[in-house]
């Protein structure tokens, strides 16, 4: 059986300020989307899109692009893993000498 894949990207959407109220409502229930930390005075939202394909990352991107008072979408990191890569434990190495 062939390993799923996951899509993890990460976009900038800049947007008119006085959109991004609406621009977050309709982003906000979709589940394969995470906004973080909007800059509302600049219009810069980051939102982040875990996909099982890189077709639905592409849906995802040009259903953001359609929204009203966007003026671009730009992917600035994309990382596929095996899905089942993504339960495994990370161990983290500290320097306490």
């Amino acid at each position: 059986m062939k390993n799923q894949e996951s899509h993890i990207s990460s976009v900038i959407v800049h947007i008119e300020p006085n959109c991004i109220n609406e621009f977050i409502e309709s982003l906000i229930t979709i589940p394969a989307l995470e906004i973080m930390s909007p800059e509302r005075k600049q219009g810069k939202i980051i939102v982040v899109i875990e996909a099982p394909s890189e077709k639905s990352t592409g849906d995802h991107i040009e259903m953001m692009k359609s929204i009203k008072g966007v003026l671009s979408v730009t992917m600035v990191y994309h990382q596929t893993e095996a899905t089942d890569s993504l339960d495994e434990e990370v161990i983290t190495i500290s320097d306490n000498t």
